[in-house]
């Protein structure tokens, strides 16, 4: 198969009838060429000198992890590659890991595809999409306040939380207390239902729905 001069596309993601249908309508676009598909890192394929991806477009949920523990194995295979990745359950929370894994894009799998050959195009560019953060950068939650906010959002009290993180109960409400300032709620209820909106928290039946999708 032959492509000069088109944008070189790998896909990687463990459900292969999502994998084959995004390759479907990558090639039926002339400027785009797919020359790769895994299911994980682990499986990713020699490809022809000169046939190296110019970007990778990545699962957020794999098999065994989330696509972002696949970026440095990525980054190993194809030094040049730009990543983009796709989730199922867009966050502000998920923007912000993909930023920091060293993601160039970022974008759901309930947009178009119009948008994602969109996005493949402009990461290869060397533009960035979707990766802009709402939030002030003094305003984003630390890892340990978004479990902390979970598991309000659970209806745990803080001597619960306090007790599941191991840490004191005081160091619970300190972190309440940072959460109510980043979010800008006056209740620990008005701040999950912020997180809610934000992404930031899932509702019981979204936590099982990925869940099940990393399983």
């Amino acid at each position: 198969m032959t492509a000069g001069g088109a944008i070189r596309i790998a896909i990687i993601d463990d459900q292969q009838l999502f994998a084959e249908g995004l390759a479907r309508i990558v090639e039926a676009d002339s400027e785009l060429h797919v020359v790769a598909i895994a299911a994980g890192p682990s499986d990713l394929p020699d490809v022809a000198s000169g046939q190296a991806p110019h970007v990778v477009v990545l699962d957020y949920r794999l098999a065994d992890d989330t696509g972002l523990a696949a970026v440095p194995a990525i980054k190993a295979a194809w030094p040049d590659a730009r990543v983009l990745l796709v989730t199922g359950f867009a966050s502000e929370h998920t923007r912000t890991q993909a930023r920091v894994a060293g993601c160039h894009g970022f974008v759901g799998k309930d947009e178009s595809p119009a948008a994602v050959l969109h996005a493949i195009k402009a990461i290869a560019r060397d533009e960035t999409v979707g990766l802009e953060s709402a939030d002030r950068e003094g305003d984003v939650l630390t890892a340990r306040e978004l479990e902390v906010l979970a598991l309000l959002g659970e209806g745990r009290s803080p001597a619960e939380i306090a007790q599941q993180l191991f840490i004191g109960v005081v160091t619970v409400r300190n972190h309440v207390q940072r959460i109510l300032r980043k979010l800008d709620a006056s209740t620990q209820l008005e701040a999950v239902i912020v997180g809610m909106r934000r992404g930031l928290v899932h509702p019981p039946q979204a936590r099982d729905r990925e869940d099940t999708e990393a399983r």
